[in-house]
């Protein structure tokens, strides 16, 4: 009975990680598009900026929709290359 509880432990950790990887990717594409919403910002985006902006958030929202079975490693992989397009064009922004 310890053995299973140990095991079920395992299998837990990993399901939390999974979720938590899921929601937070999903809360960081929604919070990108939001950005270009947000009237303080949105006139100081290019026209270029904001259509990466919106096709990444969009790419990341249909990949995650596609890719249920993804663990949490595989989640974060695909949030990193978001932020890798995101994180300059932010930079720029608030300087």
């Amino acid at each position: 009975m310890v053995n299973d509880a140990e095991k079920f432990k395992a299998e837990d950790e990993m399901v939390k990680k999974k979720i938590e990887a899921k929601n937070g990717f999903e809360n960081y594409c929604f919070q990108m598009k939001n950005t270009l919403n947000d009237e303080k910002l949105k006139s100081v985006f290019t026209d270029e900026e904001k259509t990466t902006i919106e096709e990444a958030a969009k790419d990341g929202l249909q990949w995650l929709e596609g890719n249920q079975d993804a663990d949490a490693d595989a989640i974060e992989g695909k949030q990193k290359e978001l932020e890798a397009k995101f994180n300059p064009i932010m930079m720029r922004v608030y300087q």
